[in-house]
Formats: structure tokens, sequence, C-alpha cells
């Protein structure tokens, strides 16, 4: 059975960066890494949409609306079943469905990791991930927060295992990292 993480975070906060980090740090697991904005992304290239942040927000609402409340928390939920790593992280938890869903696993963590709004809206700019980042304005950004995939991010992230801040170097928040897995990411915490 794999050890669950369930990273969540708002935009910008270091979510990639952590996953990223966990995977250098402990090279000798297995690690898969989902995302529901891989589903969502790829739903959206399927019917010729592009994928910009406000059509990757407006796709789960829809989804929910049409289908049932955590639809996508389901289908992210299968993928995760069926992997057999030894670590599954979910990267980008947004909706209490989702922490229901990670909690439904023997061995979960909630990790949360967040910065200050302005330095993460200046790292979203530059990733330039999505199309139209790069010319968003700091008001764009703060009224894209209040979306309904973004609202709940604070709230879980209270309620989460353990948090980190990333507003220092990298190299701040690579020790932060080792220390997450010097104390979550062992043989006995593991089974």
């Amino acid at each position: 059975m794999s050890f669950i993480i369930g990273i969540v975070g708002e935009n910008g906060g270091g979510k990639d960066s952590l996953a990223i980090a966990i995977r250098s740090c402990r090279p000798d697991l297995t690690i898969d890494v989902f995302k529901s904005s891989d589903i969502l992304r790829d739903t959206l290239r399927m019917w010729g949409i592009e994928p910009t942040r406000e059509h990757l927000q407006a796709l789960p609402v829809a989804m929910e609306n049409t289908y049932s409340k955590g639809v996508l928390s389901k289908a992210v939920g299968g993928l995760m079943h069926a992997s057999t790593a030894q670590v599954v992280i979910y990267n980008g938890v947004r909706w209490m469905s989702d922490v229901e869903m990670i909690k439904s696993f023997d061995h979960h963590l909630l990790v949360y990791v967040t910065a200050d709004p302005e330095l993460r809206f200046e790292r979203l700019r530059a990733r330039n991930e999505k199309p139209g980042e790069e010319g968003m304005s700091y008001e764009q950004f703060l009224q894209e927060e209040l979306a309904p995939t973004e609202k709940e991010i604070p709230k879980i992230g209270m309620t989460a295992d353990f948090s980190m801040e990333n507003n220092g170097t990298k190299e701040a928040f690579a020790g932060q990292v080792r220390s997450f897995c010097d104390q979550f990411l062992t043989a006995d915490k593991m089974a």
C-alpha cells in the first residue's frame, strides 16, 4: 500500500517545487505524482479549448454541477489507487472532497506549502505556465484567488498535518523539505 502525500497550497506557493524536492530527497523510493489539473488540461485540449487559468477553474465547477460533488477527486483517487509506487503525491489539493479522498487511504499526510501573495504573484508571472499569466495584473491574481477552485485552500491548509512557508531561498526551502522527509518518509512512518 502506498504512502499518500496530499499537497495543498495557493498558486505560486511551491507545490511543484515540493513534489520535485521530495523526489530529490528520496531517490531510493518509487514516487508517482498526480495532479487534477492534468486531467482538466487534457480534457480542454481534447475539446480544442485553450487551457487558460480561467478555463481550468471553470471546468471542475461545471463537472461538479453536472455530475456530482467530488467527481474530479474520485477520478484522481482512482489513479492513485492504481499506483504501485511506494509514495503517491497528490499535487494540488483544492476541495474538501480531495481531503476526504486522501484520508480514505490508510497511510496519508496532508502538507500545506504557502508563500506571501506578492512573491507568489511574481513566481506565477515568471514561470508563465498557463496562457495569459505573463500579462496578469496583481489585482487579477488576487481576484482569481477568490474562484471556487481556490477559496477553500487556506482553510484546508489550516488542517494540514505539516506546513511550510516558501518565502526564502531555494536552499532554505530544500532544508525544510529535507526535514520533512527525515520526519515523515521513514520506514516506520510509511508502514
